[in-house]
């Protein structure tokens, strides 16, 4: 299960081109006496909006880390990496592509209701809606 969280983690960093997420963004928390899972996702943030900083993956997925070279084969082998069944990864990176696309309306409208600066938040929304289209097409879901 946790894998499988990882990997939209991992998906969803790719999609709204978050490219600051790395391993110390990945936590873990005890449910009970000796049940250790995945802690909620923090620091997300659209760094691909902010010019000068890096503009590639900070971790590897599927034998990349540069968000040009994700191919369906990239998919293959981060499915290979995640144990999991490359049909499986790619109805999982369809899945976080979809949500992506979906929430980003809501979302930006909820941070312009408490006052986020509409500019930016232009600057958001192209940059998600074009990096997910171009992720999405690389990876060919």
């Amino acid at each position: 299960m946790d894998r499988e969280t990882l990997f939209r983690w991992a998906m969803a960093n790719a999609t709204i081109g978050n490219y600051d997420g790395h391993a110390k963004n990945v936590s873990f928390m005890y449910v009970a006496a000796e049940t250790v899972r995945l802690a909620p996702a923090y620091d997300v943030v659209v760094t691909s909006v902010f010019s000068g900083l890096d503009q590639t993956l900070a971790l590897s997925f599927g034998g990349t880390t540069h968000p040009n070279a994700l191919t369906p084969h990239s998919l293959a082998v981060a499915a290979r990496e995640f144990r999991m069944t490359p049909a499986h990864a790619k109805d999982m990176a369809e899945d976080v592509v979809r949500h992506v696309v979906k929430a980003l309306p809501g979302a930006l409208h909820a941070v312009a209701q408490d006052g986020g600066d509409p500019e930016m938040l232009d600057r958001l929304s192209n940059a998600v809606m074009m990096t997910a289209s171009h992720v999405a097409t690389r990876l060919g879901v």
